[in-house]
């Protein structure tokens, strides 16, 4: 794919992350929490074309080739909102683990976006994992 093709297609999956945030955010303030769940883990597919359930089978390497730079550090934007949400679940324990994968997705990349990391941080803190 061209320099010029990734810029666009990254720009349009970031354009849709911004009005599924927004979307995201109105369900979770109505306090409607499953639907929450269902947004979110719908969108890996809609947007990134990654099926949520085999995440957890992929290595972050794996999944930072198949997305790329820019991508990945989207998706794991989306991860940390997946974290997020299980937290409010009171799922301590895999918001932890999604978030750990997140910062795994980051490090392959070499993300460095220090806001990013430190709520993922604090989430990955949240349960015993491991």
């Amino acid at each position: 794919m061209s320099d010029a093709l990734e810029r666009d297609y990254v720009l349009r999956i970031a354009r849709q992350m911004a009005l599924f945030l927004a979307r995201l955010l109105k369900v979770k303030e109505k306090n409607d929490l499953d639907s929450a769940q269902d947004l979110l883990l719908s969108a890996y597919g809609d947007m990134f074309g990654i099926d949520r359930r085999f995440v957890g089978y992929m290595r972050p390497e794996q999944l930072a080739q198949a997305l790329g730079r820019e991508r990945s550090a989207l998706f794991a934007q989306l991860m940390a909102e997946e974290a997020d949400l299980r937290a409010m679940r009171g799922d301590a324990q895999t918001a932890a683990l999604v978030a750990q994968q997140a910062l795994a997705v980051l490090d392959a990349v070499g993300w460095g976006d220090d806001r990013l990391r430190m709520r993922l941080r604090e989430s990955a803190r949240g349960g015993i994992v491991g």
